[in-house]
């Protein structure tokens, strides 16, 4: 549950992220590098984000492990 919550943190971090670039009136009506540049950054974080969530998750697990003899 701990690691879908981040998971969903970080996609809504998304949408967040482009209305706070398009309220600071990042984006033209051109393409520019500093809009690739902004896009680029907030993959970055979202994949950061997912990748806390995953350690997270396995660091709050304990591994299983079965013998051949726990049949």
């Amino acid at each position: 549950m701990l690691e879908n919550s981040i998971f969903y943190l970080s996609r809504a971090y998304v949408p967040f992220a482009l209305f706070r670039l398009y309220r600071k009136g990042i984006f033209e009506e051109v393409f520019t590098f500093v809009e690739v540049k902004h896009m680029f950054r907030i993959a970055i974080v979202m994949h950061l984000i997912d990748l806390v969530g995953h350690a997270a998750f396995k660091f709050y697990t304990q591994p299983c492990f079965i013998t051949k003899g726990d049949n």
